[in-house]
């Protein structure tokens, strides 16, 4: 889980942080006991935050700012616009979720004080602050299951009293791998769970991780005869995402996350943590993902992004286009080309590792993409701006017939799933993308001249990761196991079994129509439909 808004925080340099994602580092509850010997007065039912909380002014968060926090221009104006924007949603879509990254003494704590005084009348002493120190409330890594159980229902408990609530967890760096992971339902867009909204929640993270790297940025400006003041959160944003950047964190999460898809895992998992642990890369790294809906392409994108930014995928850093939506008139191809020109330039002159993510390629004017190809090369650096630290994701769903039909080829040569390769094919699909005159990379210098690093396949999802997707989903709405729900959902969804649908795949129709209708072999839709249908039935 990665972090939402960054606060970076320079040796007396406090700096931004920006809105946290689900991260997966640790974080716990030592024991209910210990919880309860912390915090004793517990309860407090009134729905207002026990008249506690008070009538939101930005004017007097700006003066408290100005007049109590020093040498932290980067905190100062992310924390005020941040915390303005949020309080001033009625409804918020999600919790408010800040990371604060610096060394010892230099504010973290005492801004995360400031924002309390101007929330709630007592401050940080109010009911509906809640602090969690890591080495003090989560100390042995033999009880992380149990820390996790109590921290969820101290959120729940809390929540459901004050929906305004703040939770503040300091050592961040400290905790022990994990524990946060039971947060992310908590952070989610519309998050709603047992019927509590936790949209309007607070979640603070305070680590001394980052530290040195600012202060090495720091240096660095006043070497250059800049100003401090001059510093901005994207010249430390990119090392900083490197430096916070924790392989475990991924394999966690895609291991916990996505479903029948080993070839996807282990691809990302490698290429993403080789080019994040390479400070300098020689190029950007680039994806392409192909496979048919609902397998887990975006799915797995957003998880990238969740690792290696504190926004995930609603980073500043992170620009998604999609085809129809952003290139719909073929007649204006060579308008497309020129913003789109212009607008990668902007991103990654903002933020030297930006992700820039194209979605539904299969539906993009060809020759669209051709106008990026200078950004993928070795050593790119256009007009004094560096792309070698970007990722590009291509997103297509038209290669998916091809990765069904090699699946079933090896299904009824009795091999498991799990024994395909990536060398299985990686050939055919940039072949057929290459060829498909309909699609973004017809005749494509990105495929003719190898600028594509990786041609990832999603293969098609069988009933058994249906059932997980469904479970997976259960969980995250707190309606614990429910293996009978979960074999109803995963049967109610449309597999690839009648001759309409088995036509798609030519010659070889009967062989997709007699396996699928024996074992309704692989689902239509994957998991794409999974939260409607339980929507429905829950």
């Amino acid at each position: 889980m990665s972090p939402g808004s960054w606060i970076v925080l320079l040796p007396l340099l406090f700096g931004p942080a920006r809105s946290i994602e689900p991260i997966t580092t640790g974080l716990a509850i030592a024991a209910a006991a210990g919880i309860y010997q912390y915090y004793p007065d517990l309860k407090c039912y009134a729905m207002n935050c026990c008249g506690e909380e008070k009538t939101f002014s930005a004017d007097a968060l700006e003066s408290d700012l100005e007049k109590k926090l020093f040498g932290q221009h980067l905190a100062h104006d992310m924390v005020l616009r941040t915390v303005t924007g949020f309080m001033r949603h009625a409804n918020p879509g999600k919790p408010l979720a800040l990371s604060f990254h610096g060394w010892t003494g230099i504010g973290k704590n005492f801004i995360t004080s400031i924002i309390a005084d101007n929330l709630y009348t007592p401050g940080m002493d109010s009911k509906s602050v809640h602090l969690f120190i890591s080495m003090l409330h989560f100390p042995h890594a033999s009880q992380i299951a149990l820390y996790k159980d109590q921290l969820k229902s101290w959120i729940q408990g809390n929540v459901s009293r004050c929906d305004r609530s703040m939770f503040v967890f300091d050592e961040v760096d400290k905790l022990h791998p994990g524990i946060l992971d039971v947060l992310k339902p908590f952070m989610d867009y519309n998050a709603n769970i047992g019927g509590v909204s936790y949209r309007k929640a607070i979640f603070i993270f305070l680590s001394n991780a980052g530290g040195e790297l600012i202060t090495r940025k720091l240096l660095e400006f006043w070497r250059a005869g800049k100003k401090r003041e001059d510093l901005r959160l994207a010249d430390v944003e990119s090392e900083l995402s490197v430096e916070l950047f924790n392989k475990e964190d991924l394999k966690s999460d895609l291991d916990k996350k996505l479903f029948g898809q080993h070839l996807a895992r282990d691809t990302v998992l490698r290429a993403v943590t080789r080019f994040m642990k390479n400070p300098d890369p020689e190029k950007p790294l680039v994806l392409s993902f192909y496979g048919g809906t609902g397998v887990g392409k975006s799915f797995i994108t957003k998880v990238i992004a969740d690792n290696v930014y504190t926004d995930g995928i609603n980073s500043m850093s992170v620009r998604l286009f999609s085809s129809q939506h952003h290139f719909p008139h073929v007649d204006k191809v060579a308008l497309y080309k020129d913003q789109l020109k212009s607008q990668i330039q902007e991103i990654v002159s903002r933020c030297a590792r930006s992700m820039i993510i194209f979605d539904e390629v299969d539906k993009l004017h060809p020759g669209i993409l051709d106008v990026i190809k200078a950004y993928l090369d070795y050593n790119a650096n256009i007009d004094g701006v560096s792309y070698r630290k970007v990722i590009f994701i291509f997103i297509s769903n038209t290669e998916g017939e091809i990765i069904n039909r090699k699946m079933l080829h090896f299904m009824n040569a009795g091999k498991n799933r799990e024994d395909l390769c990536l060398y299985d094919f990686e050939k055919e699909l940039s072949d057929q993308a290459f060829s498909n005159k309909k699609g973004g990379f017809w005749h494509s210098d990105l495929i003719a001249r190898g600028m594509i690093g990786l041609h990832v396949p999603f293969l098609p999802l069988e009933f058994r990761h249906v059932k997980m997707c469904v479970q997976a989903e259960l969980n995250k709405r707190g309606l614990g196991n429910d293996e009978e729900l979960a074999i109803k959902i995963a049967h109610k969804l449309c597999y690839l079994s009648t001759d309409r649908e088995g036509q798609q795949y030519g010659a070889r129709t009967n062989e997709l129509r007699d396996l699928s209708e024996e074992s309704n072999i692989f689902s239509k839709k994957g998991c794409k439909l999974v939260t409607t249908e339980l929507d429905m039935d829950t």
